[in-house]
Parts: C-alpha cells; sequence; structure tokens
C-alpha cells in the first residue's frame, strides 16, 4: 500500500465518504482513516492507487507494489538502496532512496529512465 499525508502530492485526487470510512493499519499496528485516493506524478513515472491518510507524517511507497506492478526492483546496500527498472532485458537506475537516521530510506528521486540504442 502507498500512503501520504499531504493531499498536494496527488493528483487526480478522489475524496472518500466519510459514510463508508475505511482504515489502513500501519507497521506500526495504527489505524488511520483513509479520506482520498490519488495517482503521484515524479518526472514521467506515475504511481496510482496512493491512499491519502489523516494523520500520516511520512510517505510510504511499498517496494513489493513497486515489484509487481512496475517491474521495478530495489538493491538494498549499507546506506541506500537503487531502484531498477526490468523491461524487456534492458536495466536502469530509475530511482534512490538514502537511509535516514531514523531507519526510513527517504526516497530522493524517481523518474523512467530513458533506453539507450
Amino acid at each position: 500500500m502507498h500512503v501520504v499525508g499531504d493531499a498536494g502530492l496527488l493528483h487526480h485526487l478522489r475524496y472518500l465518504p466519510r459514510a463508508a470510512a475505511r482504515f489502513a493499519t500501519l507497521p506500526d499496528g495504527s489505524r488511520l482513516p483513509i479520506i482520498g485516493v490519488g495517482t503521484i506524478q515524479m518526472d514521467g513515472f506515475s504511481i496510482p492507487i496512493v491512499y491519502l491518510l489523516e494523520g500520516v507524517t511520512v510517505n510510504l511507497v511499498s517496494v513489493s507494489r513497486l515489484s509487481t506492478e512496475h517491474d521495478i526492483c530495489c538493491c538494498f546496500y549499507r546506506n541506500r538502496c537503487q531502484l531498477m527498472l526490468l523491461a524487456d532485458g534492458w536495466t536502469g537506475v530509475v530511482g534512490e532512496a538514502v537511509l535516514d537516521d531514523d531507519g526510513i530510506y527517504g526516497l530522493r528521486f524517481l523518474r523512467v529512465a530513458e533506453a539507450t540504442a
């Protein structure tokens, strides 16, 4: 599940009716209400079905969903992670995250790589 706390990060944001309240369970076990759903657009790359959660203070991207939905694999190193596109036999770095002091990988960039002939 991809989640954000800032509505300004989402394109095509659709707010969900309060009467049909849905909740997301975070890794720490807390449950927060889902108030909307939209798409993140970054340098020609889009991540659809991103949930807007009330009270979230960090933005979370699911590594497993990046893998299954976008053919992106993640290679973790001591203090960083590279995201690589695996498509049609071509591999290229499309993103990078850096390990912060709080133990969370902060996304530094994510973009579609241009294949070279």
